[in-house]
């Protein structure tokens, strides 16, 4: 297996084109063709981080935080950043990033923490793009049909909400010359085909077809792809739900605090205020506050909250929950630990490296 399997699972959830413009996702340091050995798992790649990995016997660490985030011009190996790149890249350690992208994947951390929380109806909180999605037509042998719409399935195709294996079949006759011949009525075969049709998401496409190729029985396959104008399958930045059964604010706390094994928080609001729909971003979502309150939250839990921030929430009658930027990433390890055991078809070692918080509260 190549570390390049790995990277294609861990971007069946969070696309690279699901990252914002400013960040810096996917490889880091390395090179995705190697052999896979050991993965380690971490949220940020710090010097200590890096050497972990080194020590553990892997050849892959996965970062949710970028290793290399801003330019930079030289590397200098008594900085960090020099550091840590001269260290992966010398004990053969590729590190390979998800970040905005992760934060975008309806299937990520803040999706995860909505549904912890218990919350229902979950919509993207800030939209940053839409998935385009087209129409594969194809024509298949009738005695094929169904195992070519569960191949295609599971290579993405016919997922809508829900549902899986979604498609339509239409039953025909097609007809075929071998082209040597001089075209006349007992030149012409006729045999009994289906027609079928399969929708597929832009980011699954180009895996789409490679499936249906391999798995059809013709040695050339036919097929259409038509663009579907549909711009309702949104992706972006943090998560909005509902509760089915209002709570007070300082109840959702302690749901809060159990969820992410927090100690103390911080909040602004009425304990008592009566909260019905939460916005959630995870890291640092403070500039998310006004789309918070657009989308009509009672309340919204994010990290990094600050003074100003704080006070234009209360003029919004906004409750806030400060669940820090450490707590609400934290758990992107062991979530992304569990995607890839899920996945693997191979017994490949996977260690969870947890990083101490670097605040301390007395």
């Amino acid at each position: 297996m190549k570390i390049q399997n790995i990277v294609n699972i861990l971007e069946n959830i969070a696309p690279l084109e699901y990252s914002l413009d400013w960040d810096n996702c996917g490889l880091q340091v390395g090179n995705l063709s190697e052999k896979l050995e050991k993965i380690s798992i971490a949220l940020t790649p710090t010097v200590d981080i890096v050497q972990k990995a080194i020590d553990n016997g892997s050849n892959l660490l996965i970062t949710h935080h970028p290793m290399i985030f801003k330019s930079i011009k030289s590397i200098n190996t008594k900085t960090p950043i020099g550091k840590m790149i001269s260290l992966a890249m010398s004990n053969n350690l590729t590190v390979y990033t998800l970040h905005t992208n992760f934060d975008s994947a309806k299937t990520g951390l803040n999706y995860s923490i909505a549904k912890g929380l218990g919350l229902d109806n979950i919509e993207v909180l800030s939209v940053s793009g839409y998935n385009p999605k087209y129409k594969l037509v194809t024509f298949v042998p009738e005695e094929y049909t169904l195992k070519i719409v569960n191949e295609l399935s599971n290579a993405g195709a016919g997922n809508i909400g829900k549902f899986s294996h979604r498609s339509y079949i239409t039953a025909g006759i097609s007809t075929l010359s071998d082209g040597n011949a001089e075209i006349n009525n007992l030149d012409l075969s006729k045999d009994s085909e289906d027609k079928l049709e399969m929708t597929v998401p832009k980011n699954k496409l180009n895996k789409v077809i490679q499936i249906l190729k391999e798995s059809h029985p013709y040695e050339e396959v036919l097929y259409d792809i038509f663009e579907i104008e549909d711009k309702e399958d949104v992706y972006g930045i943090g998560t909005v739900g509902e509760f089915y059964t209002p709570f007070n604010l300082i109840e959702i706390i302690e749901m809060v605090k159990r969820n992410l094994n927090i100690s103390n928080l911080s909040f602004v609001g009425d304990s008592k205020k009566s909260i019905e729909k939460v916005a959630i971003c995870t890291g640092s979502g403070a500039s998310l506050i006004k789309d918070a309150k657009s989308k009509g939250a009672d309340l919204y839990i994010t990290g990094d909250i600050k003074y100003h921030d704080a006070i234009d929430a209360i003029e919004m009658d906004l409750a806030l929950i400060d669940a820090t930027h450490y707590s609400t990433e934290i758990i992107s390890v062991n979530f992304l630990a569990k995607y890839i055991k899920k996945h693997l078809k191979s017994e490949i070692e996977v260690f969870e490296l947890i990083e101490k918080n670097p605040f301390s509260y007395a």
